[in-house]
């Protein structure tokens, strides 16, 4: 984050000067006149507050938060000797934006206590803005209060302010602030717009690895019967609910609300994030004591709980106990789940880096996100940020489908700084060796393929065994044929050489390879439907049929798998899926994309999927393939991702709710109460994509008050029924 406090010279002045460090990409902006008549500060806000709108950034005052409301600014910064924060809340309330300034961690404590929303930390060096605090900072300085905020479990964003130049970048962020503030680097520069991208673009390469999530901590729950594990997850603080009766104020505290985190160490602000040198090897000491062959089914049907059981029945429950809520899923349960077929942990012993997660029917509903290049777009660098970009949101395992240059080198980037299973379709791979011939593939070509996909570190495996000579023809009749590419891949093999295909025929020896790895086998269906008027016919139930049978022999060699599921269902032949499944494949995990319920809905098929997906995880599928508005039209991109992920962990949750999942209703419960006591905060902060949110609000509610525009002051039901509750009160 960088921000801009406004700065005069003999070229610009305080308003040209905010334009420039928004053209160069700066969304927020801080004017600080100092001693300046009321008219004349007000003038240049009104200025600088239109410019920011046009940009949407968030636009602050210096010192004067008496003028805030007046001016139509998103907020204060209040240096040493102005107005307290407490007492700036009082007269803003929680929607404004609230700095302090501080310069020693005492400072930074105090405000932490008062509610300030983040500090100006500084001097970094003298500025002539800046010798009458001291002592300078320098990186040292401000390493120091770092470490003490965290000893302290003190969060607060703490921006780095005072003369800091872009050759200094790479050394304050790696203090673990998390921004910069510029000004007069900015506007002394031959280009004030070229400079403050530069910054921008220096920040971000040091900080688009890290993830960061608003009044969020990262915490640790630790084993019992494994007690050197630790269970990440993230911990959201909540502010009090205020009250007044007369002019008293009353506080009532609101618990901190634990959700689950698939960040690993990205959002741990203690760790050392470096993509050359990978994530740390968690797993490792557990795998170290085991033999080839020994997979996480092995030890289940021996009753032996693995560190990676009691890591997901921690993960699962979150902080249940803690909470006096009942929950099933214990580190027994897991184990006889696992055992019977019904739930998988996807954990390659070649994939240390990767954090347990479990994936079965009675557990939480999982959801998967599919990135990779393709012959014509994105490389390396934007898959390995997309997949970053999928654990902040919360994808639960990825898939790599890369199919363009580089297959085997973007994987490993991605697998070693990945703390989710990884997934692949080796097929693709294995077609790109033949120059894209099907009738050239061989077995031996696909095994090697698989050898080394597995050696990477691949934690399961999409391979279309389903398929059957004597099946292919039941497609010939349908609207959109055959749609998946590794399903018409097989096909045309099979129907090219007249002969079952080798995945069918080699099964056990696909099994055997992946129980050496304890790599888990993804039974894809290749023949899904493509269009709503396909569903459930003849060509899909034939496939399922068969996948039934190769489950089955899949477990008699201890490996782990699961079920693929269509694709195109109109939503009165979801549930039929859903059952026929648990019969034909006797329980094992349902892994569906969607379903889309309507096919008249390309660049919204995320909605049409998500729809699909919260009925089949209602009814028992265990994962969900996300949809990005992108599908059918292009390869998603960063801003694809959030919202197909978003979209599906509301789609997985809604099924959680449905299920009855242990704990599933306390983040619901604690944002609804936060809706109804007007904690605008807390609101964005428990809700999926906070930061969506607070834009959303902020570009329609220019005042702060106890409603918002899509009601207005007099029809808001929330305020009324507290008006309710009041003349209750006073009878």
């Amino acid at each position: 984050m960088i921000q801009f406090i406004t700065h005069t010279n003999d070229r610009y002045d305080y308003v040209e000067g905010a334009r420039l460090a928004l053209a160069g990409g700066c969304r927020w902006i801080q004017l600080r006149m100092k001693d300046a008549p009321k008219d004349t500060f007000l003038a240049a806000a009104t200025a600088i507050g239109q410019l920011c709108k046009t940009y949407h950034a968030t636009f602050i005052l210096d010192d004067h938060a008496e003028w805030v409301q007046e001016a139509g600014a998103d907020g204060v910064h209040l240096g040493k000797n102005d107005m307290p924060v407490s007492e700036a809340r009082k007269l803003l309330g929680s929607r404004y934006v609230i700095g302090g300034t501080a310069n020693t961690f005492d400072d930074v404590e105090r405000l932490y206590r008062d509610g300030a929303d983040y500090i100006g930390c500084g001097p970094f060096r003298f500025t002539t803005t800046k010798q009458k605090l001291s002592p300078i900072l320098g990186a040292d300085g401000y390493r120091r209060i770092v470490s003490q905020m965290k000893l302290h479990h003190i969060t607060i964003p703490i921006v780095a302010i005072g003369g800091i130049l872009s050759s200094d970048i790479p050394d304050v962020m790696a203090t673990g602030v998390s921004g910069i503030a510029v000004s007069g680097a900015i506007l002394n520069a031959d280009s004030p717009v070229e400079e403050m991208q530069r910054f921008i673009r220096l920040t971000e390469m040091e900080t688009k690895i890290k993830i960061n999530y608003p009044s969020s901590e990262k915490v640790y729950l630790q084993g019992k019967r494994y007690p050197e594990l630790r269970v990440g997850m993230r911990k959201v603080n909540l502010t009090p609910t205020v009250t007044f009766k007369g002019d008293v104020r009353h506080e009532e505290a609101n618990a901190p609300v634990y959700v689950y985190d698939t960040s690993g160490p990205y959002s741990d602000p203690d760790m050392a994030i470096d993509l050359k040198q990978g994530l740390p090897k968690l797993r490792q000491p557990w795998i170290d004591g085991r033999k080839a062959g020994e997979t996480q089914m092995y030890f289940a049907k021996q009753g032996i709980i693995t560190q990676e059981m009691e890591y997901v029945a921690i993960r699962e429950n979150m902080n249940c106990e803690e909470l006096g809520i009942t929950t099933h899923i214990t580190p027994e349960f897991v184990c006889k789940e696992i055992a019977e077929g019904r739930a998988v942990i996807p954990a390659n012993r070649k994939h240390p880096e990767s954090e347990p997660m479990i994936i079965g029917t009675n557990f939480l509903v999982k959801i998967n996100t599919n990135i990779g290049n393709s012959a014509t777009t994105s490389g390396i660098e934007e898959e390995v940020e997309k997949a970053v970009w999928s654990c902040k949101w919360g994808g639960d395992t990825l898939m790599d489908l890369s199919t363009g240059k580089d297959i085997h080198e973007t994987r490993e980037w991605i697998l070693r700084n990945c703390p989710v299973p990884v997934g692949t379709v080796p097929m693709y791979q294995a077609f790109e060796k033949v120059n894209g011939k099907a009738e050239d593939l061989t077995w031996e070509i696909f095994r090697d393929t698989l050898i080394e996909q597995c050696e990477q570190g691949v934690d399961y495996f999409t391979i279309h065994c389903g398929i059957r000579l004597k099946n292919i023809h039941l497609a010939d009749t349908r609207l959109t044929g055959i749609v998946s590419r590794g399903g018409s891949i097989i096909s045309k093999w099979c129907k090219v050489h007249q002969k079952e295909s080798f995945l069918y025929e080699h099964f056990d020896d696909i099994c055997d390879i992946c129980a050496q790895y304890d790599v888990a086998i993804s039974l894809g269906d290749g023949l899904r439907p493509g269009s709503t008027y396909d569903a459930n016919d003849a060509a899909q139930f034939a496939e399922l049929d068969t996948m039934g049978e190769l489950v089955e022999r899949a477990w008699a060699k201890h490996v782990q798998a699961f079920i693929e599921g269509p694709g195109h269902v109109p939503m009165h032949k979801i549930k039929e899926n859903m059952e026929r499944q648990i019969e034909k494949c006797h329980g094992a995990p349902f892994y569906t994309l969607g379903p889309l319920v309507t096919d008249i809905a390309p660049a919204y098929d995320h909605i049409t999927s998500a729809i699909g997906a919260s009925m089949i995880g209602w009814y028992g599928t265990a994962m969900l393939c996300y949809v990005t508005p992108k599908e059918h039209l292009a390869l998603p991109d960063k801003d694809d991702v959030r919202t197909g992920v978003v979209t599906y962990k509301i789609a997985a949750h809604a099924a959680d709710l449905a299920k009855g999942h242990p704990g599933a209703t306390v983040r619901d419960n604690a944002l609804s109460k936060a809706r109804y006591d007007f904690r605008w905060k807390d609101q964005f902060n428990l809700s999926l994509d906070p930061e969506r949110a607070l834009e959303y609000y902020k570009a329609s509610n220019s005042v702060d008050a106890n409603y918002c525009t899509m009601c207005g002051p007099n029809f808001c039901a929330a305020r009324i029924s507290h008006s309710l509750k009041s003349c209750e009160e006073e009878k």
